[in-house]
């Protein structure tokens, strides 16, 4: 059990997708805030997306909006597409539940561009449900 804990200790992000799995947003959510801005800036964008993540299960849109914007950025500078896929697809989820419906549409669509060109067939899916959501919501 021991080897467990070092294990999750030493990679932040996979104990944040643990306590996520688990239900544990808040515990997630601390356990980002708990470490020092030098250690955050460290690891790898996905340990701030899962916050992200975290913080809007919890219904902490702002404090969401900003994680998964820096983690946008990030995944970025990287050149990664498939954070930025889901770090867009989230931001779009945050703007539906502020009741920013041009913006969510507006990041949906780009996650789909993602999606299609990353060949992503259950993203492609999710995004196209949330686009339609919004279709039938506006009528």
């Amino acid at each position: 059990m021991a080897t467990t804990r070092s294990s999750a200790e030493s990679d932040p992000s996979r104990n944040l997708r643990e306590l996520l799995a688990h239900g544990r947003f808040q515990e997630a959510l601390e356990a980002w805030h708990s470490m020092s801005s030098p250690d955050q800036a460290l690891q790898p964008p996905d340990g701030q997306l899962l916050a992200a993540t975290a913080a809007t299960r919890l219904g902490r849109l702002e404090t969401a909006a900003v994680l998964a914007s820096a983690a946008l950025n990030r995944f970025r500078s990287r050149g990664d597409g498939d954070g930025r896929m889901r770090a867009i697809n989230l931001l779009g989820a945050i703007a539906w539940e502020q009741g920013r419906l041009q913006d969510a549409e507006s990041h949906w669509d780009e996650a789909l561009r993602l999606a299609r060109e990353l060949d992503d067939s259950p993203m492609v899916a999710r995004v196209s449900n949330n686009l339609a959501m919004l279709a039938d919501l506006r009528g």
